[in-house]
Parts: C-alpha cells; sequence; structure tokens
C-alpha cells in the first residue's frame, strides 16, 4: 500500500497552495484569544518564575489537563519573552508543522497525487484548526504530535517491529500530555498491537503479542511516567481537578444524546464530505487491514468514534477543539475512500468527482469560518478587551497583594491581576465542585455559597443584566459595583449574549447577612 512520495509540479503547487490557504485564514483572525489561553499562561508563569505548575501560588491543585503546553512555554519563557504572543506564534508554528505531517501521511497513504494533494488542500481549509491554531492553545500542537505518530507507524507501509511501536507510543504519549484525549488513542494502539503485532489479521505467538503491547506502552511511558510522578509529589493526585469540575451537572441518556448531536455537527461542519466517504465507502477499508498495518488502522477508527461517545457519556461540554485532533484523520481516511470510489475508473468521471468533492469540503469550510468562526472570534476577542482583561490589569493596581477574587472565567483575571483566584467553575479551586452538584451558576452566586469555598474580596459575575446582583441576592447590600459590560460569554461552552460586572465584597456585611438565616 505504499505509494512513492510524489514530488511532480503539480504536487509541489498544491502543497504551497495549502500553506497560502491556511496562512489567509489564520491571517484573518490572528487576533483571537480565548480566556482558557491565560490559564495556561497563568501555570507557565508561575512555572517560569520558579512557583510551581500550578494557577494559584502556593496552591497545587492539578488542574491542567494539558500539561505539556504550560510546561513548553515556561522553559522556552524563560528568557523574559511576552508569553501570550509566545503561545500564539508557538501554537502559529505546530499548526504548519502539523499540515507538513498531513503532507506527509497523504503522500503516504494515498495511490493517486491528486487525491494526496486533495487531502492536504481539504486540511488547509479547516476551519476549527484555523481557529485553534492562532489562540495560543495547545490544540495544534496536539494535532502535529497525533500526525507525527500517525507517519511513524505507517513507516513503510508495513507494520513495523517494537523500536517503531515504541516511537509511536512516545509521541502519541507526548500528545497525551498536550489534550487528554490522546491517552485513549495510546491505549487503543496498544491494545490492537498486541492483536495484530505483526500488523496482518492472523496467529501470532504470546511473546510477539506481550513484546508489541509493551513497546507502545514503554514508549508512552517514557514521558507520560515522569509527569506522573511530578504530579504525585505536586499535587497528591494523578487525576486533573478539571474532569470532575467539567463533568458535574446533569447526565442521563438525554444529555448523552445531545452531547453526541452536538459532537456530530461539530465535526460534520467541516468535514462531512470526508464522513460521508468514510461511512458510504466503509468497505474498501478491508483493503488496509488485507495491505499494511491492521493495528494502526483499527487504533485510530476506535479512537475517532470513542472520544465524542466518551465525552457524552461523561457529561463533559463538547467544543471544537477536544474534537480537533481526530479531524486529521477522518480528512486523511476520508480521501483515502474517495480514491478508492470506483478505483478502476479512469478519465473525466475520476477527474469529476475528485474535484467536486474538493469543492464542497473547501466551500463547507470557508462557510462555516465565514459564518461563524470570524464573527465569534471577533466578538470573543473584543468582550475580552472590554472586560476580563482591563479589570485584571485593575485588581493589579488596585488591589493588596493578598486579595482574593471570585469569578467564573479565571484565565485573564488571574493572568493580569496577579492575584489569587477563587473559580467559580471548580476548575482550581476543587471546593466549589460540591456546590456545583447541588445548584447551578445563578444560584449559587445569588445566594453566596461560594463562600464555603473561600471569602473573596471581588467578585465577576455574568448573567442577564448588568449588576444584576444588587437586586436579585440578599446579599446585595455587601456588594458595589465597579464595572460592567456587555458581551458575548466569554465561557465557550455557554455561548450567548450576557452581562459581566465586578463587585468590591464587604466581608463583614456578608458575615451579617449570613447570620441572619
Amino acid at each position: 500500500m505504499s505509494a512513492r512520495p510524489p514530488t511532480s509540479p503539480g504536487t509541489v503547487a498544491a502543497f504551497w497552495l495549502a500553506i497560502a490557504l491556511f496562512a489567509g485564514l489564520l491571517f484573518g483572525i490572528r487576533d483571537y484569544v480565548t480566556d482558557d489561553t491565560f490559564i495556561h499562561l497563568q501555570f507557565a508563569k508561575h512555572l517560569r518564575d520558579g512557583q510551581g505548575l500550578v494557577f494559584n501560588t502556593g496552591d497545587p491543585v492539578p488542574a491542567s489537563t494539558s500539561p505539556l503546553w504550560p510546561i513548553v512555554l515556561g522553559l522556552v519563557g524563560e528568557g523574559g519573552a511576552d508569553l501570550l504572543r509566545l503561545a500564539k506564534a508557538l501554537s502559529v508554528l505546530a499548526g504548519f508543522l502539523a499540515l507538513a505531517a498531513m503532507f506527509a501521511a497523504a503522500t503516504k497513504l494515498m495511490l493517486r497525487e491528486e487525491h494526496a494533494q486533495a487531502a492536504v488542500v481539504a486540511w488547509a481549509s479547516n476551519a476549527w484548526m484555523a481557529r485553534w491554531t492562532v489562540s495560543g492553545m495547545e490544540t495544534a500542537l496536539a494535532v502535529a504530535l497525533v500526525l507525527a505518530g500517525w507517519n511513524v507507524a505507517w513507516g513503510d507501509g508495513r507494520a513495523g517491529g517494537p523500536g517503531r511501536r515504541f516511537r509511536v507510543g512516545f509521541l502519541w504519549g507526548l500528545a497525551a500530555l498536550a489534550r487528554p484525549e490522546a491517552g485513549l488513542l495510546v491505549a487503543l494502539y496498544a491494545a490492537a498491537s498486541a492483536f495484530w503485532p505483526d500488523g496482518a489479521p492472523g496467529g501470532a505467538r504470546t511473546g510477539q503479542r506481550i513484546t508489541s503491547f509493551l513497546a507502545v506502552v514503554f514508549g508512552a511511558a517514557v514521558v507520560v511516567v515522569p509527569y506522573a510522578a511530578f504530579a504525585a509529589i505536586q499535587y497528591g493526585t494523578l487525576l486533573p481537578s478539571t474532569l470532575a469540575a467539567k463533568g458535574s451537572g446533569a447526565h442521563g441518556l438525554e444529555v448523552i444524546a445531545r452531547q453526541l448531536v452536538l459532537a456530530g455537527k461539530i465535526v460534520g461542519a467541516v468535514c462531512a464530505v470526508e464522513v460521508a466517504a468514510c461511512v458510504l465507502l466503509a468497505p474498501r477499508f478491508r483493503h488496509l487491514f488485507r495491505h499494511g498495518d491492521s493495528a494502526l488502522h483499527a487504533a485510530v477508527w476506535s479512537w475517532a468514534v470513542l472520544v465524542p461517545v466518551v465525552y457524552a457519556v461523561r457529561g463533559l461540554p463538547v467544543l471544537s477543539r477536544y474534537l480537533l485532533p481526530i479531524l486529521p484523520l477522518v480528512v486523511l481516511y476520508g480521501w483515502w475512500a474517495l480514491e478508492h470510489f470506483r478505483l478502476s475508473r479512469e478519465g473525466r468521471f475520476r477527474r469529476i468527482v475528485l474535484v467536486a468533492a474538493l469543492g464542497l469540503s473547501v466551500a463547507a469550510n470557508v462557510a462555516v469560518y465565514r459564518i461563524q468562526v470570524v464573527p465569534h472570534t471577533s466578538e470573543f476577542t473584543a468582550g475580552m478587551e472590554r472586560t476580563l482583561v482591563p479589570w485584571g490589569k485593575w485588581l493589579a493596581a488596585h488591589t493588596s497583594r493578598e486579595a482574593l477574587v471570585a469569578t467564573p472565567d479565571i484565565g485573564a483575571i488571574g493572568y493580569y491581576s496577579d492575584r489569587r483566584v477563587l473559580d467559580l467553575g471548580g476548575l482550581v479551586t476543587p471546593g466549589m465542585v460540591a456546590l456545583m452538584d447541588r445548584m447551578d451558576y445563578d444560584e449559587l452566586v445569588k445566594s453566596f455559597a461560594f463562600r464555603l469555598a473561600g471569602r473573596p474580596d471581588y467578585v465577576v459575575d455574568r448573567g442577564p443584566g448588568p449588576a444584576r446582583l444588587m437586586t436579585e441576592s440578599r446579599f446585595a447590600p455587601t456588594l458595589t459595583p465597579l464595572a460592567t459590560a456587555r458581551t458575548q460569554s466569554l465561557a465557550m461552552a455557554k455561548p450567548g449574549a450576557v452581562d459581566y460586572t465586578l463587585y468590591r465584597v464587604n466581608e463583614a456585611v456578608a458575615d451579617s447577612i449570613a447570620g441572619q438565616r
């Protein structure tokens, strides 16, 4: 199944077209930044300054599900670089490395140059990849590592020995530290390697199965175990607190179904052509199992299906950046399936199918980019500049170093204020999780129940109406509104227009009101 890497002028032109297309999409949203970006920067800042991989100094909470990214930022930023600019630059670099890795994967997997070219151009137009590449988040790095692992696993088109599987485990172990979804990919590849140690269906010796399995596990362990040891010492636990915080709330079949539909919409919006090709031409994939590494294909296909299922079952919010690492594989195999649609038929018909499929794929992504990504990123960035960024800077200039700030969006407030944060979402304040299981955000804030997890000097609230707590909470006498602004919600899992308000809290008055129950 291995194809000779194409070097024709058409392939070179397609590669440069893909680079230009991807660069153009990035440039159009170059200022985009999310509050979650600043969460990474806060961890990176404290790591760089010798205070550990923590959000609040002196409070070791395992709140990062993507520790590789702040570690990289903290180490590279030791020379005093602006961490926000560094994060965006490194994320863009990772995005282009992912594009190069897709080019390598496509030229290895496809038999025909034109289908490899189409796969690369289709991936370059991916609206979600463009969005998250400019955000300064970890997602582009995870995508690049997933594709790098696929390229190593493919090798020359035949199953490799333990050494190759070790290297794949290493790369996907790094990917797991960049995005936790890749941890499932490592597990699936290790299991598939034990089932198909020589890459093809059929009998294999028990020793060969064990060796193949352990090669993947040991490769991942080289990077995962040191971090796990660090986490055990630093935090006293291996699991990030964010899993409990994000998984709090409603569960059940209705929630699972709703989350699966949402995941389908996210993937279908940018990969409908490739998903349709994979589903409609699924019988064609038996050829890959006959000629190639069955373990690789079984692992990545299972992973692509299981990631959204796991999110839905766990009741976790589904965002495009959580699903993005599986999308290049959907694109890659989708174009392989399209290539094998009436493979024997040459000439005009095949070219029509190719051009139509690529046109539809690129057009769908450009539409998503123009209709969803550009307006959302513009409003989101403007909202950050109206609220959390200036408020964080104000807190840094006008509050004591010991001040505690309660907020549902912790990134920019924590990074710019350099003050301790009480996280109303529970990500870095585990004591909030039990409260979140009993009441929704509005009830939690209006009732001041968050004081059970900490006694803040300032509170940032988001909700319908400016300074709404002054009329909706019995604790209004304890509050002094300092600033308000209307914007799109800066919580990506809770979109919609809301009002943000910054309050000063008089704790003595709050104690008096709380005692009047």
